[in-house]
């Protein structure tokens, strides 16, 4: 799961390459420092180990489907290649509900 979250936050950084080598089209390319990809990755990973945010059958868990889907939008009209925007948004959103 950590995994499909973090290319989606990546996804707009997405750089595809066609190898010459083997004649593949490689889409898990992406132009990001090494110290934001950390950061992204390890947002990730503690929101879903500190919040258990999906249930024994893998499914997102009614209250955070609630929270993402509802109960919390943006503050400000987020483009989709402000990184910076969609990082504070989503951090808001993932914030532990009270």
């Amino acid at each position: 799961r950590a995994e499909r979250l973090i290319k989606l936050d990546l996804k707009h950084l997405c750089r595809p390459w066609f190898c010459p080598s083997c004649r593949q089209r490689h889409v898990e390319y992406f132009e990001v420092t090494e110290e934001r990809a950390k950061a992204i990755v390890e947002r990730w990973t503690d929101w879903i180990n500190g919040n258990q945010p999906y249930s024994s059958d893998g499914n997102i868990t009614p209250l955070w489907n609630h929270l993402i889907l509802f109960g919390r939008r943006p503050n400000q009209p987020m483009r989709t290649y402000d990184h910076e925007a969609r990082w504070a948004h989503w951090s808001w959103v993932l914030s532990s509900p009270s």
